[in-house]
């Protein structure tokens, strides 16, 4: 019973009116302790929700003031401590099988397991039917239902399973490149040409976008954090701290149209997928190479970065904007690397 007063004690301080019983259900049901709490602090970062376990206790803390929806944060959250290697493989197929996807060319991560089932299962209705058995009817009519169907039955399994697999890991939703205070994003809404967005669903509604239509719109993604600022500084000499990692709609039209198509096999290089934009902050933040290579006639530094993930190669020119404090993204190129064989000596 204290785990649920203290839930209704955090949301008091939030909400006046405000519907929780999903919430002890979900605390009865997994003996977890879940408050709200707009000081959630990841690595130093403010963040819209952290999952952790401290002496074989789990803990959900969930921010009231995120823009993102509480289930979501929650059924993301939840999703960090349940097995995901049957609900990677749906994916995994689902993207082969159904979309033709090459499976080198879509990077299945944590956190992306985490956010679909956010989008999936944040919703009342999939709640109430874990614990009241109400009926909950999924249309199936195409292969795309079928592969929500499954997932969902999938998670289920795997949410009433009694492994947890959460040790003394922290899980938050971030993607790693600082994100912007409710400040900065009210700042930016007196530009028109400015996106705020720092989720899968955000990038590829942009990507989607800028294929479709030529505008002088740019992406922030988010802001370069002190320990990768910290090494460009040593390597480089520069500072890139808090800069904006930019993603303009004409560099995705350069990016498609130069480098999707099969002329990019006969260069020895991958072509291009809109999936593959998805990466742009892994490949910044966990770069295996940096370098400058020249100064544009707009005295903007230009550097490459790479990054190899399974045996491509992923290469970014970007150029910097001192004046916009912004590492823009010019072009992205895949390099296909020979497989070195591994020997035990």
């Amino acid at each position: 019973m204290s785990k649920i007063i203290n839930l209704h004690n955090s949301i008091n301080k939030y909400f006046s009116n405000f519907e929780n019983k999903y919430l002890e259900n979900i605390i009865l049901d997994k003996n977890y302790n879940i408050i709200f709490d707009h000081n959630i602090n990841f690595n130093g970062y403010f963040v819209n929700g952290l999952i952790y376990n401290k002496n074989n206790e789990i803990t959900i803390k969930i921010n009231p003031y995120s823009t993102e929806s509480i289930l979501f944060i929650l059924m993301h959250e939840i999703t960090h401590a349940i097995n995901k290697n049957k609900l990677k493989e749906l994916v995994i197929n689902y993207l082969i099988q159904e979309l033709e996807l090459i499976e080198n060319d879509y990077i299945v991560s944590d956190e992306l397991i985490c956010d679909i089932a956010g989008v999936l299962l944040g919703n009342t209705k999939f709640l109430n039917y874990l614990y009241y058995n109400s009926n909950y009817n999924i249309n199936i009519n195409n292969n795309y239902n079928n592969f929500i169907n499954n997932f969902l039955i999938t998670w289920e399994y795997c949410y009433k399973n009694k492994d947890i697999i959460l040790n003394k890991i922290e899980y938050s939703i971030s993607n790693k490149l600082i994100p912007y205070t409710e400040h900065e994003i009210n700042n930016f809404k007196n530009s028109n040409k400015i996106i705020i967005g720092n989720s899968y669903s955000k990038i590829k509604e942009f990507v989607d976008d800028s294929y479709k239509k030529s505008n002088n719109n740019k992406l922030y993604i988010g802001k370069v954090d002190n320990n990768t600022a910290a090494k460009l500084i040593k390597q480089l000499n520069v500072n890139l701290f808090n800069y904006n990692v930019c993603l303009k709609n004409n560099a995705i039209k350069h990016i498609l149209r130069k480098h999707s198509n099969n002329k990019e096999i006969l260069r020895g290089q991958i072509p291009i997928s809109k999936n593959d934009f998805y990466l742009i902050p892994k490949i910044i933040l966990q770069y295996d190479k940096i370098e400058k290579v020249g100064v544009t006639k707009q005295n903007k530094l230009a550097l490459k970065i790479s990054k190899t993930i399974n045996t491509h190669q992923y290469n970014l020119i970007v150029y910097i904007s001192d004046k916009s404090k912004s590492i823009e993204i010019q072009t992205m190129y895949i390099i296909k690397k020979k497989k070195i064989s591994s020997l035990c000596v």
